[in-house]
């Protein structure tokens, strides 16, 4: 009930439109019993007058005619000439060339990141060690304060 009160102006205009649906509807249904009445009162004149006849309908449709339409014109058969062919097997072969140099490449890369420990990160012994140990390293501090300010609280709430 308290919905209600709080958004009147929302119930005022659904009431409203509602309302009107119903005039609509009502206006149409009394347009119609008018019209059905004023249809009994006065018959509509008959289409032909009392001079006027009937046209006699033939009783039988008219021959038809065969037509063949005209024949298809044939589209002219597809020529390639060897030199594009053969210049996109070499385009393809180059494609295939460079996918397969960028895969070695990719490949190589993994390998030497995985060989190569990362710059700048400290080992898991001084991770490990606590938080006496990860404050003494300085990276790790930066790293610290950084997610401090990343995942605490925001400024404005502070």
């Amino acid at each position: 009930m308290d919905w209600i009160f709080d958004n009147f102006q929302i119930v005022a205009i659904v009431a409203i439109v509602l309302g009107s649906f119903v005039k609509q509807f009502l206006d149409a249904k009394a347009e119609e019993r008018r019209a059905r009445e004023e249809m009994e009162r006065n018959p509509p004149e008959e289409v032909f007058g009392p001079d006027e006849e009937w046209e006699t309908v033939p009783t039988a449709p008219p021959p038809l005619s065969r037509q063949t339409p005209p024949p298809l014109a044939q589209p002219p058969p597809l020529r390639r000439s060897v030199e594009a062919d053969e210049a996109v097997l070499k385009r393809q072969q180059e494609m295939q060339e460079r996918l397969r140099l960028a895969r070695e490449a990719k490949a190589a890369r993994a390998r030497e990141l995985a060989a190569a420990p990362a710059a700048g990160t400290p080992s898991r012994s001084v991770r490990t060690a606590g938080i006496r140990g990860a404050l003494a390293n300085r990276a790790e501090t930066r790293r610290a304060i950084v997610l401090r300010e990343i995942l605490g609280p925001p400024v404005g709430l502070r």
